[in-house]
């Protein structure tokens, strides 16, 4: 019990004192996979937030700025949550 909540207490503090605001990333990948789940398949959801925050962060790259694992894997987690609430 006390390592899972160690590991609760990690992931909020990951998500929220970032000066990225990967907060942010979560709910967007939340957010894009949510609009693929109704319409489309519910597999492909998870493939939309994966797209998006390659391409986001491509888009960064070709900006002159760096590739941030962080924000990507933000966005892939926010897609994995929406999965999940809809699977469910």
């Amino acid at each position: 019990m006390k390592k899972t909540l160690q590991l609760i207490k990690n992931a909020i503090k990951w998500l929220f004192t970032r000066p990225t605001g990967r907060y942010i990333h979560v709910i967007a990948g939340m957010f894009i996979a949510a609009l693929f789940a109704v319409p489309l398949n519910v597999t492909f959801c998870i493939a939309a937030a994966l797209s998006a925050g390659f391409i986001k962060e491509f888009i960064v790259l070709w900006r002159g700025g760096t590739f941030d694992l962080g924000n990507f894997l933000s966005v892939i987690i926010g897609g994995l949550l929406m999965q999940i609430t809809v699977i469910l």
